[in-house]
């Protein structure tokens, strides 16, 4: 990812001290560009992961992460700092994906191992694929604003405050929707679990 841009091994020497804040580096990757690779690996993980949720294909989350990534830096002094940096990087991820989004049906995701923190067993990791696979597909089916707010807070990570400033809702908007949203695909997977049970 990031191919157009060579960067100098930069880390964050932070085994005594707090991670440096996203805006305190914003402003270092102003004047030295190595700096934005401290961002983009803070980053990148809850970005594909975002993208992935959002297009249920590896390659095109992959694509969108690299086309997000690259974005940022380019437009990187359009930040204001009295924003949320996440928020901001989110945003431009979604507009991203809109605009690889396929109407085509989704092809199945071939491996979520970047999604999955531990897996046990073949079995373990069979079961967690088809319930991942299908709680994304039954995520689909709920109204666009539950669904992208879903995806930010449980797939990106966002707090509700940030999802508000990436969806331009109120912090308690945010909430609402995540609650609804969830209440709303644990009765549409409770009904597919029932249907297949017949």
């Amino acid at each position: 990812m990031l191919t157009r841009y060579r960067f100098s091994t930069l880390t964050e020497d932070n085994s005594d001290q707090q991670p440096s804040p996203d805006s305190e580096l914003v402003q270092k990757a102003l004047l030295d560009t190595r700096y934005f690779v401290l961002l983009y690996q803070r980053y990148v993980d809850r970005v594909y992961r975002y993208c992935l949720a959002r297009v249920n294909h590896e390659e095109d989350a992959q694509d969108i992460t690299s086309q997000t990534f690259l974005a940022a830096l380019e437009g990187l002094r359009s930040f204001r700092n009295d924003g949320s940096f996440a928020a901001w990087l989110f945003g431009i991820a979604g507009r991203k994906a809109a605009r690889i989004f396929r109407q085509q049906p989704t092809d199945p995701i071939d491996t979520i191992s970047e999604i999955q923190h531990s897996i046990d067993s073949p079995e373990e990791l069979v079961n967690q694929h088809l319930t991942l696979e299908r709680v994304l597909s039954v995520i689909e089916q709920l109204s666009h604003d539950r669904r992208e707010a879903i995806r930010l807070y449980y797939f990106a990570g966002l707090a509700p405050e940030e999802i508000g400033m990436v969806m331009g809702k109120s912090e308690e908007a945010i909430r609402m929707l995540i609650h609804r949203g969830m209440r709303d695909l644990k009765v549409r997977l409770n009904q597919g679990a029932k249907k297949g049970d017949k």
